[in-house]
């Protein structure tokens, strides 16, 4: 009964997921925000992935520390965004793909 339930509440956020609405928020430009380009020398870090048997595919995110948030100079920044040290204690699998 629990892998029923458990497969009828994946098949919903995969369909759900599926919806392209907050696509064309993102097209219509509405955030005000700039992103910096990464610059071509950057190296590029090849994750291992692992992909399920309904094809969906997992990127492996390593242990390890990183700042999280915005610099208290980037303009638009919010008081709920302040830049703090965050660690991964135990390694974990991440879907590749969003699901709102």
């Amino acid at each position: 009964m629990k892998t029923k339930l458990g497969l009828l509440l994946l098949l919903l956020l995969i369909a759900v997921g599926c919806d392209d609405s907050t696509r064309n928020e993102q097209a219509t430009g509405s955030t005000t925000g700039q992103t910096q380009p990464v610059p071509a020398d950057s190296p590029v870090i090849e994750l291992p992935s692992i992909t399920n048997t309904l094809g969906m595919k997992f990127n492996k995110i390593p242990t390890g520390t990183f700042m999280m948030g915005s610099p208290g100079t980037e303009k638009a920044r919010k008081s709920d965004e302040t830049q703090h040290k965050v660690t991964i204690s135990k390694a974990f699998y991440m879907q590749t793909n969003e699901v709102t």
